[in-house]
């Protein structure tokens, strides 16, 4: 569920006017580097829709930590303490989601360098099969040409 400024002024003990609550959502923003996003309402003829700040029940449970803290901790260490969790879980989830890719990655270079050997021993097999070939062609090519060469000789001397 969503809720207004007001709302959340009036679910929040200890919070006293929407502009107190303005103040410490611009120190989240600017504190934790943390997005709220808006909503629309729809009002009246002319405007037919404003834009307010849209606050979540997370939202509403990390004030209300700020409420009761910030005597204790002053009031930027508690806006830090109530939105750095979120920030830091964001922050777990990537590194855990790095350690993945970079598991699969190297899966997968594992595998390519199995290819690459293979084919390297595919490659000198064949040359050396290339070869072998090449050797023996030589060696029908010169059989051919001492045959044809015989042939003339013995058709030479049959023919006085």
């Amino acid at each position: 569920m969503v809720y207004t400024s007001k709302q959340v002024v009036e679910k929040i003990d200890g919070l006293n006017s929407t502009r107190t609550l303005r103040r410490w959502t611009e120190l989240a923003k600017v504190l934790c580097s943390i997005e709220f996003s808006y909503d629309y309402m729809n009002v009246g003829h002319k405007n037919t829709h404003i834009r307010y700040l849209a606050y979540t029940e997370t939202d509403l449970q990390k004030f209300q930590f700020v409420v009761k803290h910030k005597a204790k901790l002053g009031l930027n260490e508690a806006i830090q303490q109530a939105f750095r969790n979120e920030q830091q879980l964001t922050l777990a989830s990537l590194d855990e989601r790095l350690v993945q890719l970079i598991e699969k990655i190297n899966k997968i270079l594992d595998f390519q360098s199995e290819k690459i050997t293979l084919l390297e021993k595919q490659k000198i097999s064949l040359s050396q099969e290339n070869y072998r070939l090449t050797k023996r062609l030589e060696q029908v090519e010169q059989a051919i040409e001492s045959k044809s060469e015989l042939k003339h000789y013995w058709r030479e001397r049959a023919s006085p």
